[in-house]
Formats: C-alpha cells, structure tokens, sequence
C-alpha cells in the first residue's frame, strides 16, 4: 500500500509485546489491570502472588494458588480482563502511582513481568 505524500509507515517492532495483547495497567489508585492474554500467561489463576526484581526494576506477577501471600483478582471479564489491588506493594517499591500507564508484559518461567524502572520514585 503506497502512502500519502509526506507519510511514512510505522513498522512494528518484533518484539513488540504490547501489540500481541499482552500487557498490564498500572492504575492511579495502586489497582493493576491484566489483559486476558496476560492474565491467560498465569493461567487465569484468580489469586495472583507479586514479586519485584530490585536490580532490573521488573515486577512480576505469578499465580498464587494456596499460597498465604496471594490476593484475590476480580472476576474476569469476557476478554479475561482482571484487576487486583496492589498499592502496599506498588508503594513498597517506590513505583510512582497518580496517573494510570500500560506496560508490555512478557512471560519468564511462570512470571508475568513488567519493566517499571520509568516509574520509580
């Protein structure tokens, strides 16, 4: 497809996460939002455990199953678009809350992660 005078096309990167859908939201009040796609990576688990690695600034979110550290996600939506409540954990590590930002996420091991150094206090 040819484009308009002055129009150039914007190639997507490869490794482009986010276009494959796969992505969180951090929200202004501490809540995090994870895409069906995401949530799909953890296997829909309705109780999600948090983690964060202090030298990449990288959070991370896992399937709780039993564990006593794990918190309850709100019903998926059709898309199986959830929400869990994550501010004690978000402040604990300094990520900037106040304005909602959505971030690529990718699977390591049975990691969903996020790079938050950009919103580090």
């Amino acid at each position: 497809m040819s484009e308009p005078q002055g129009f150039e096309a914007y190639v997507k990167p490869e490794n482009d996460r986010s276009a494959l859908g796969q992505e969180i939201t951090i929200m202004k009040d501490g809540t995090i939002g994870i895409s069906g796609e995401s949530h799909g990576l953890i296997n829909r688990d309705r109780r999600v455990e948090f983690l964060f690695n202090r030298d990449r600034s990288v959070l991370a979110i896992r399937a709780a199953g039993d564990s006593p550290n794990g918190y309850k996600t709100s019903r998926p939506l059709k898309s199986g678009y959830t929400t869990v409540y994550a501010r004690p954990f978000l402040q604990k590590y300094g990520v900037k809350l106040g304005t909602t930002i959505r971030l690529a996420a990718w699977l390591e091991k049975d990691l969903l992660c996020a790079d938050v150094s950009e919103l580090i206090a």
